[in-house]
């Protein structure tokens, strides 16, 4: 993974972290804690992003896990897979995804028009499953992710 790959998944992640952390404590009035915690957050996120964009995928996987529920919505929009947070997040949890997803929501994780996602599945030249119910898997549309992604 890239340094400047890894730098965008640590502002995403702190931006997230502060939204949802140091919103919550200012919502509460607890200012001193809010800006102790932006600057934990500060501090904290690059070694997050390390370990999400670690070559490890144990390591990887386990900042998955670490970070669920807090860095990223339980069900993220779409669009969110093609964030820095979104394709190292789909890097590491897309293998064993068993999901449906349809045509439209497959287009809108690729950033392409539903049509061009039924073109390149009328095709049968791409990599992406289709899935038993008539839609994608969604591991292969995150595989797909994660290789227009790599340089």
């Amino acid at each position: 993974m890239t340094d400047s790959n890894t730098a965008a998944v640590a502002d995403q992640l702190a931006d997230v972290l502060d939204n949802y952390i140091v919103g919550a404590l200012e919502a509460i009035g607890a200012l001193d804690l809010a800006d102790m915690t932006r600057e934990r957050i500060a501090e904290t996120a690059p070694t997050l992003a390390a370990s999400l964009c670690s070559d490890d995928d144990e390591v990887a996987a386990q900042t998955v896990i670490d970070l669920a529920g807090v860095a990223w919505p339980e069900e993220p929009e779409p669009v969110w897979w093609r964030t820095p947070v979104g394709r190292m997040v789909g890097r590491s949890v897309g293998r064993d995804d068993t999901e449906s997803v349809s045509y439209s929501v497959a287009a809108a994780m690729l950033g392409v028009a539903t049509g061009t996602v039924k073109s390149m599945m009328a095709r049968e030249r791409t990599d992406l499953d289709r899935h038993p119910d008539g839609g994608l898997t969604r591991a292969s549309v995150l595989a797909r992710i994660a290789r227009l992604d790599r340089p």
